[in-house]
């Protein structure tokens, strides 16, 4: 569930979009069992499918796709897969993915760890150091946050 942020959290420009000011959604037990049931049974849910599991925990049908892409994304990540565990690309899904240079790499771990939710306006400035596109970006923070937990900060305050 997320909570919203504190009108004196200083936490960027009051010029920035609403999408890019939505808080980290935070996963109850139970909750995280359901999604992993049923990413067990279907990598790629249909949108009816994620619609009952929204429904069924109370949350936005894109919360629930987001969480879908994430850990999809997590299992081709080596380090984010159990020994054992078959990748995506073992599984016969394909994906095209950003390759990122060691640079761009170094560039974005080095904002991450001063910034782990950073705006649009520090995102594009990424974009523009990096050469990638600020969508690029902005799911590589999500998928960084998902796979690598307790690295950086917490987005946002909340409660279990």
């Amino acid at each position: 569930v997320s909570l919203p942020t504190p009108p004196n959290s200083n936490l960027g420009d009051s010029t920035e979009t609403l999408a890019s000011q939505r808080q980290r959604t935070v996963w109850k037990a139970r909750q995280q069992d359901d999604l992993l049931t049923a990413f067990a049974n279907n990598l790629y849910p249909s949108f009816r499918a994620r619609q009952a599991l929204a429904r069924e925990m109370g949350l936005p049908v894109s919360h629930i796709s987001i969480w879908f892409q994430n850990h999809r994304n997590c299992m081709r990540e080596p380090v984010a897969r159990a020994p054992g565990a078959r990748s995506l690309h073992e599984e016969g899904h394909t994906r095209l993915c950003s390759q990122l240079s060691s640079a761009q790499l170094t560039i974005l771990l080095q904002a991450f760890e001063k910034d782990p939710c950073p705006k649009y306006t520090s995102r594009m400035k990424l974009a523009q150091e990096t050469g990638l596109p600020e969508n690029a970006i902005h799911i590589w923070y999500q998928n960084w946050s998902v796979c690598h937990p307790g690295r950086g900060r917490v987005c946002a305050p909340h409660q279990p």
